[in-house]
């Protein structure tokens, strides 16, 4: 077999893949769901993600979710969480940002960074780097991850794939040879199916058969990109680490959730205070507060009723925002109307170290419901998400059969919260939690 390079690593370039990454996320949020078999993208109606558990059963990425709850009743289903995912992902990268400032990421799951020298740096071998931050992100997220570490990006992701899930890889020039005989062409990054097809007609099967082709005869009938891949897997750089690109904090946070049809005002009234919750648990996660809120409605015929709110005072609590919602909303007439829909965003995020204080005592009182939400955000990391609700949004938990697999549902009062001598009042309904 030839050797298709004398050195090691002329580079040392790392990818990193997530396993399974928003069903990793869910069972990192909620505890309870670990060892189980999670499915995400239940708001699209389609799998766009399986825990291992999942996998096992046979459960694949854009399988119908009606048609995994026929076949599979012991999958839990959840709806996507897109804020919470993109907070992971930028601390997953930063951990890799304590070992190489070269790092470019690639997509809210997948990173390469650029380890070249940074050997010394860190006093650890390559392989001790790339084991150390598969560690760290594991113990500080509790998601799992495979890395690869080659001479090029193309030959990284080839080893970040080998040992999936939580693999480390690494791939020595010398040795390239062994692993691109045992991938198929197919499986290349780049490589799609057009190029298989044309590559498999000239019987090129293995990564290892196209790394071989003499580059008079690929020239032939090769075009630019195929021959950029033909580089990087004789371990010649082409693809550089772009260590410029990488996510921002996002700039809007949104919850929109359907439901069966509703014609009752408290119901539907639930409904928002779900979504309201939600994207608030989502926004003190990140330490955001917005100062401009959008909220609608919408009818089983499509039809929307929007209403924007600018806040005096930027916020993330749930009841002060719900407060200024029900002004709107208790005069909605909904008579003779169904509705299926509701959905809140926030706007002109801001750091909640950016709220300022001010003359009439506001800010006191936001700061005291404040300190009872940072008790049920604690009880939420340990006990999962919702364990402690508002009253005005409990019957859409009770009608959610994604949170509710087992037709009931359990409400757990807390002596945490009884300490504060506070309470969760929703005076529009006369109910506290």
């Amino acid at each position: 077999m030839k050797l298709l390079s004398i050195h090691s690593y002329p580079k040392a370039i790392m990818h990193m893949d997530a396993d399974s990454f928003f069903a990793s996320v869910e069972s990192a949020k909620n505890p309870n769901l670990r060892g189980k078999p999670v499915v995400t993208g239940h708001e699209r109606g389609i799998a766009t993600s399986m825990s291992k558990e999942a996998k096992i059963l046979g459960i694949t990425r854009g399988m119908p979710v009606f048609q995994i709850k026929k076949q599979f009743p012991t999958a839990i289903i959840v709806s996507s969480d897109y804020e919470a995912y993109a907070m992971y992902s930028k601390r997953m990268f930063q951990i890799v940002r304590r070992y190489t400032d070269a790092v470019e990421e690639y997509s809210i799951d997948e990173c390469f960074a650029d380890l070249t020298g940074y050997r010394r740096i860190n006093n650890m071998t390559y392989e001790e780097i790339l084991i150390k931050i598969q560690n760290e992100i594991e113990k500080e997220l509790n998601i799992s991850v495979s890395l690869g570490c080659a001479p090029t990006k193309v030959l990284a992701k080839i080893g970040s794939k080998w040992g999936k899930p939580h693999g480390v890889t690494m791939i020595p020039g010398k040795l390239t040879h062994e692993y691109l005989s045992k991938v198929p062409i197919e499986n290349i990054w780049g490589i799609g199916p057009s190029a298989t097809s044309l590559l498999l007609s000239k019987g090129i099967k293995t990564a290892y058969d196209f790394a071989i082709i003499e580059e008079q005869k690929l020239n032939y009938f090769a075009h630019a990109p195929l021959v950029a891949i033909w580089n990087e897997l004789n371990c010649r750089q082409v693809y550089l680490i772009n260590s410029s690109q990488e996510f921002d904090l996002p700039k809007s946070i949104s919850r929109t959730l359907s439901f069966i049809n509703k014609t009752d005002k408290a119901e539907i009234f639930a409904e928002l205070t779900r979504n309201v919750e939600n994207v608030c648990i989502s926004a003190r996660r990140d330490k955001l507060a917005p100062k401009q809120i959008t909220w609608f409605i919408k009818t089983s015929e499509f039809q929307f009723q929007s209403y924007d709110i600018k806040l005096e005072r930027p916020t993330n609590i749930p009841t002060i925002i719900l407060d200024i919602i029900w002004e709107k909303f208790k005069n909605i007439d909904i008579f003779n109307k169904k509705y299926r829909a509701t959905g809140v965003t926030f706007h002109n995020l801001v750091s909640e170290d950016c709220i300022q204080n001010d003359l009439f005592g506001s800010y006191n009182s936001a700061k005291d419901k404040e300190e009872i939400f940072k008790i049920v955000d604690s009880l939420g990391e340990k006990y999962g998400r919702h364990v402690v609700m508002l009253a005005s949004g409990i019957t859409a938990h009770i009608d959610d059969k994604i949170i509710h697999q087992d037709g009931h549902i359990q409400t757990i009062f807390y002596n945490k919260l009884k300490k504060t001598g506070k309470e969760l009042s929703i005076p529009y309904l006369g109910e506290t939690v």
